[in-house]
């Protein structure tokens, strides 16, 4: 991914770690459709969405529009996810676990 790796130094470390699981799925000189693999990711991208658009305009001499969605395929396997963040999932999808945290403050040890 060239041009993760030409954003070095221009965006904050973490979000170079999120761009480098985004997959560029369709560009149009207006638009620029990507695809991560969560809403974090969604999310991260669409506040950083101005530095990213200046970045384009110095390399493409426009900025295109950013569509982000979410694609389930590009998740990882939860056996090679961070730990902490498949807690978190565990969480927003069973209300049982998510209520049991909030009582008991459950918390995963590094």
């Amino acid at each position: 991914m060239q041009w993760v790796s030409d954003l070095n130094g221009t965006v904050s470390r973490f979000l170079s770690l999120q761009l480098q699981k985004t997959v560029i799925t369709n560009y149009k000189e207006d638009s620029l459709e990507l695809r991560v693999d969560s809403e974090f990711g969604v999310k991260m991208i669409e506040e950083h969405d101005a530095t990213l658009r200046e970045w384009l305009k110095q390399h493409l001499g426009h900025k295109p529009k950013l569509k982000v969605q979410v694609d389930p395929s590009l998740m990882a396997p939860a056996s090679t996810r961070d730990p902490f963040e498949a807690f978190k999932e565990i969480q927003q999808k069973d209300p049982v676990v998510a209520e049991l945290v909030k009582r008991f403050g459950a918390e995963l040890k590094q």
